[in-house]
């Protein structure tokens, strides 16, 4: 099925229409009355969302730890609302999305993976009903055409090399974070492919 007919899926809309719809009529209100920039409207209601404390569940599976600890301490700082859950392999990764547990509002996906790699967990993602809504963001050391083409056709949401520096990552984190998915079109393949310099 194409990524086009995918139910369109954001982090934001879900939590406002399930946790406070006045925070969602809120949203259309800023919006109307004078925040022409919808990025303004959004940030004083995720603001009002952190603030009540409502989560955001993020899965990310990667296997270096280190880049396991440095992923969470930068969504951490920015977004304290945000639960970060972590596997360290893709078998780990499709064990956990088929156990019963609440799904993850969006998965963070290295490639480089023992066991079960990254190419294969895209795959089995969107070719599963339950689960080919959630976006995947690839996030990996690899800023190989072969692995964009790859993960682009096979219907990954964004490509992210991994930065080098904490700051990059947390402009990443928070820029991907708060992007409104239910908004967000798949992007074009020049533009699926992002790095810091990109923000």
């Amino acid at each position: 099925m194409s990524l086009t007919h995918q139910p369109r899926f954001s982090v934001l809309a879900f939590l406002l229409h399930r946790f406070n719809p006045q925070l969602s009529l809120l949203l259309r209100l800023l919006t109307v009355a004078g925040f022409k920039t919808f990025g303004i409207a959004k940030s004083i209601v995720l603001f009002a969302l952190v603030a009540a404390g409502r989560d955001v569940r993020v899965l990310l599976a990667d296997d270096d730890a280190d880049d396991r600890d440095f992923f969470m301490d930068a969504v951490s700082e920015v977004a304290p609302n945000v639960k970060v859950e972590t596997v360290t392999n893709g078998e780990q990764l499709i064990h956990r999305l088929s156990n019963g547990l609440p799904l993850p509002h969006i998965i963070f996906l290295d490639l480089n993976m023992p066991v079960k790699d990254g190419h294969e967990c895209l795959e089995e993602i969107r070719g599963n009903d339950k689960f080919r809504h959630i976006p995947i963001v690839i996030y990996s050391t690899s800023s190989s055409n072969e692995h964009i083409e790859e993960t682009y056709a096979g219907g990954a949401s964004l490509y992210v090399r991994k930065p080098d520096s904490f700051g990059d990552l947390k402009a990443i984190a928070k820029k991907i974070l708060t992007l409104d998915w239910d908004d967000h079109q798949r992007p074009s393949r020049e533009n699926f492919y992002l790095t810091a310099k990109t923000f």
